[in-house]
């Protein structure tokens, strides 16, 4: 069996910079664990919601494997060109599911080795989700 580990936790973060007059939040939930069998696949969602991105602002989407002090970098989508770059063969993004904001992952022909947590960063010059 493969754990993906996880806590189930919401967490949400404000930022306010009185001399602009500006407030920026952000919120993420650690999702319950999943248990799979080897050769499985599995998907994992990150979603953009309340975008506090602009439409002509770019930023990038980074889906990393984190292992113990390290993490792995596996996938990345770029805004600006729309192009996803990855690094790992046995992963796949849903581009249908891009153009929603959703930034779905799937893993396919799961092994042990696959087993641990994994991390969606979504930023920008000015922001980090």
């Amino acid at each position: 069996m493969i754990n993906i580990t996880g806590s189930n936790l919401s967490y949400e973060c404000a930022i306010e910079n009185s001399l602009l007059d500006q407030t920026w939040t952000g919120a993420w939930t650690m999702k319950d664990d999943l248990h799979k069998m080897q050769s499985e696949n599995f998907s994992l969602s990150c979603e953009l919601t309340n975008s506090i991105f602009l439409l002509d602002q770019d930023f990038i989407v980074t889906w990393s494997k984190v292992e113990r002090e390290t993490s792995s970098i596996l996938a990345y989508f770029l805004s600006s060109s729309r192009n996803t770059t990855i690094y790992e063969p046995r992963v796949s993004w849903n581009k249908e599911r891009i153009n929603q904001s959703d930034f779905f992952l799937t893993l396919k022909d799961l092994r042990v080795s696959d087993s641990g947590e994994y991390l969606c960063n979504i930023s920008s010059s000015k922001y980090t989700l």
